[in-house]
């Protein structure tokens, strides 16, 4: 069908890169735009269709079996469909371990949530187990921009926060995916963010309490803004590690 998209897999044979696979949703349908946002870790891809469902967005998990890719699972975001209604679930995706971490950014009048989901051994399913608002929620911050994880910390963009000046918050998890740290930074002070803490990071508060807390001093970090157009901060986010590059896009819409 017109405008369903597609994602094109290629593969490198010492310095020659050449096409590997041409892969669409198995439920295609025209003007889906599947093809958007993708990421891949090993044998995992995850790949967006931000379009789909009236612009409420799907995301397609897929899995390489031998040598050919198949799809593994459609995501949706979780809740009410009201709530998502134009959310561009799907504007980012991060694998992060054994969980995918989707953006909604247009979710609840562009305030925007994002949704980690993990895939059950027992009967092959991806469920939700986590999601991850803003503190300050409201409308048109675009909350789930841009994700990427950094050590223990998964950050989320929000480039239509504080009027557009954007913030990038950061949610701190353990060894057993809990979160219990968020913190978020302002543009000119990446380097010292404002920190708070929260009960349940999967319930955004109307206010929190600050306490010290400072950055991992084994995880070093260098961050580069390259700017065009300084009116959008966090509208994207590049995580590299152990020696971890976060490259922050300044973008007009």
């Amino acid at each position: 069908p017109k405008g369903q998209g597609a994602l094109y897999v290629y593969r490198r044979n010492g310095s020659t890169w050449t096409q590997d696979s041409v892969l669409h949703a198995n439920d295609a349908k025209a003007g889906s735009g599947c093809g958007g946002p993708a990421v891949i870790s090993g044998d995992l891809l995850v790949v967006a269709a931000t379009r789909a469902d009236s612009n409420a967005g799907a995301v397609y998990v897929v899995r390489r079996d031998g040598g050919s890719w198949k799809q593994d699972a459609r995501l949706t975001y979780p809740g009410l469909p009201s709530a998502i209604r134009a959310g561009r679930f799907g504007q980012a995706v991060l694998i992060d371990g054994n969980r995918v971490y989707v953006g909604a950014p247009g979710m609840n009048q562009n305030t925007g949530a994002v949704v980690g989901f993990e895939r059950d051994s027992a009967t092959a399913h991806w469920r939700p187990v986590a999601t991850l608002l803003p503190f300050a929620a409201t409308p048109s911050i675009q909350f789930g921009t841009a994700l990427v994880a950094v050590g223990n910390e998964i950050w989320v963009g929000a480039p239509g926060a504080s009027r557009f000046q954007g913030r990038v918050h950061r949610y701190a998890h353990d060894t057993a995916g809990t979160f219990t740290a968020v913190t978020f930074s302002r543009p000119g002070s990446m380097n010292v963010p404002e920190p708070f803490l929260c009960t349940d990071p999967a319930i955004a508060p109307s206010s929190a309490s600050s306490t010290a807390r400072t950055s991992r001093a084994d995880t070093p970090l260098l961050f580069a803004i390259c700017a065009t157009n300084a009116d959008l901060l966090s509208t994207s986010l590049i995580g590299f590690a152990p020696s971890i590059f976060t490259a922050l896009y300044l973008m007009s819409e």
